[in-house]
């Protein structure tokens, strides 16, 4: 885990959870995005995850806070990381 947050489990996630990831270019430029938001947009906690999720409109806020330590979010992003992982294992 990279400063709070893995991004190679999301790389993964997004490769398992989207057709048309495992291409070069829309998995360079999302890797592009998250770097880009991790140096500038880690401001406060859970603003990352929204960013994100703004960016990429089609990834929502819990499934980018799977992937971010629990001590970078706040209550309302703990709950939604929870709804997330919850939703992945039904």
């Amino acid at each position: 885990m990279e400063n709070g947050f893995d991004r190679n489990g999301f790389m993964d996630y997004m490769e398992d959870a989207f057709d048309g990831f495992d291409q070069p270019f829309v998995r360079n430029l999302v890797a592009n995005i998250v770097e880009y938001g991790l140096k500038h947009e880690r401001i406060s906690k859970d603003q990352f995850c929204y960013w994100l999720s703004d960016m990429i409109p089609e990834v929502q806020f819990g499934e980018v806070a799977m992937f971010i330590a629990d001590e970078s979010l706040t209550n309302y992003g703990l709950e939604e990381k929870r709804k997330a992982i919850k939703s992945r294992i039904v």
